[in-house]
């Protein structure tokens, strides 16, 4: 039915920028084991132990949080969800004063995995009701997923570039996107400790998504100058309309945070900072101090709107099975390090359950 590559990835984006910072310290620092003092996970002890740690996360899925009605999960058979863990372990130790990074000495163990759902029992009159308003004994479940395609930079690429993003479905509604790099080399290291969970600004003087001959948005956003203008456009692919829509946990510091260059493009915006030893200078004539960028990790995270109308309606949004999205991108610097552009397309998706085969099929 549905694959979503780089879920812990999807995870982050949508929590930074869709949960504010209060409800982070509050109810979802219990639930998702976010830090009640910075925009980052949970703190490990740092005195040698055994340590345990719930959480209960919310499910990005066709079943899950993009669902706009029930599903009738008695009218499927087998019915799994699969979680495959990734390379990346996304637990950050760093020690400046050391030539090498601190280690966990034994890996996290994962156990007891519940998935938990909330069932509606309607009864056996009222379900044979409904049954009977089926057409050939199907369901037909209008619902939203994921589609993930990455794309890597390489080092000292610089001047017009162009994505190709493998992101081909009938009805991609938004398109979002984040650039990181590895923190396995020293000098990356510094920049983004946290890796690929690091969204950095690559200084791109130049950014447009291009499917067919539409550009969106129309006029290409320049994230060195004017790289407010890009956070807006992020939150409209959200759902949202101004930025007050979202309160976000992303802050003007974390949305500005540089990396993949060797510094801060001439003419830039004046928030933007070039992280050093995992710490992020204020930006000039500010009275606040440095940030950690292991508590306050960089969030130039990037979005397009793609929807022609809203309010549910079927399919309105963009078909790219013929002209795949293309990222458009001109880098004012070349880059010093491999960068890896991921995005997800938000598709439109007809779900059709046949009762009498206790099949699903899903149209996306």
């Amino acid at each position: 039915m549905e694959t979503i590559n780089q879920y812990g990835l999807l995870q982050n984006f949508l929590l930074q920028n869709t949960v504010s910072l209060s409800e982070r310290v509050g109810g979802v620092s219990i639930c998702m084991g976010t830090d009640a003092n910075s925009a980052s996970g949970i703190d490990l002890p740092t005195a040698a132990g055994s340590y345990r740690f719930n959480f209960c996360i919310p499910l990005i899925s066709l079943i899950g949080l993009n669902t706009e009605k029930y599903f009738p999960i008695g009218s499927v058979n087998n019915m799994q969800l699969q979680l495959t863990t990734a390379n990346l372990c996304p637990i950050i130790t760093y020690c400046t004063a050391v030539t090498t990074n601190a280690t966990l000495t034994t890996a996290p163990t994962l156990s007891e995995f519940r998935l938990n759902m909330k069932y509606v029992d309607v009864g056996d009159q009222a379900a044979a009701m409904l049954r009977q308003t089926l057409q050939d004994g199907r369901w037909y479940i209008k619902s939203a997923t994921y589609t993930n395609s990455a794309v890597t930079l390489a080092n000292g690429s610089g001047g017009n570039q162009q994505a190709l993003l493998q992101i081909r479905n009938s009805s991609v509604k938004s398109l979002y996107h984040q650039f990181g790099q590895s923190n396995a080399v020293t000098a990356q290291g510094l920049v983004s400790p946290n890796g690929a969970y690091d969204a950095v600004n690559i200084g791109t003087t130049s950014r447009q998504l291009q499917i067919g001959g539409n550009y969106f948005p129309n006029l290409p956003i320049n994230d060195v100058q004017r790289p407010a203008e890009g956070y807006s456009i992020l939150i409209q692919s959200l759902g949202g309309s101004i930025p007050k829509t979202y309160g976000t946990a992303v802050s003007r510091e974390m949305y500005n945070s540089v990396g993949g260059i060797a510094a801060v493009p001439t003419g830039a915006d004046n928030g933007l900072v070039l992280p050093a030893a995992t710490s992020r200078d204020a930006p000039a004539g500010s009275n606040q101090g440095a940030l950690s960028v292991i508590d306050y990790p960089s969030g130039a995270f990037y979005g397009y709107d793609l929807e022609k109308v809203g309010g549910g309606v079927l399919f309105s949004g963009v078909n790219t099975r013929a002209s795949p999205p293309f990222l458009n991108l001109f880098l004012g610097s070349a880059l010093n390090a491999n960068v890896t552009c991921q995005a997800w397309g938000l598709s439109d998706v007809v779900m059709v359950v046949d009762t009498n085969s206790k099949s699903v099929q899903a149209f996306v």
